[in-house]
């Protein structure tokens, strides 16, 4: 039963957060970092597995598995 729960936690959290790293906050930030990597600071934020610059159904399916992992794991170890 607490696999179920992750993954619909997985399926819940996935779209939701996906959504939420495309916001104007996102893109603003995201916009500053690839300016300091272009002036030779810091790394290059287009490299990161996650944010503004990936695709919708990329960034739902890295939270969403992330989600579902967490808690099937925190579900587990709990007493059965």
């Amino acid at each position: 039963m607490m696999i179920f729960f992750a993954v619909l936690v997985g399926v819940v959290a996935g779209p939701l957060l996906a959504l939420a790293t495309r916001s104007p906050a996102q893109r603003k930030g995201f916009a500053k970092r690839e300016e300091k990597f272009r002036q030779g600071i810091g790394r290059d934020p287009n490299r990161a597995l996650f944010g503004p610059h990936k695709l919708f159904w990329w960034n739902a399916l890295f939270w969403g598995v992330l989600f579902a992992t967490i808690f099937a794991v925190i579900g587990q170890m709990g007493p059965r």
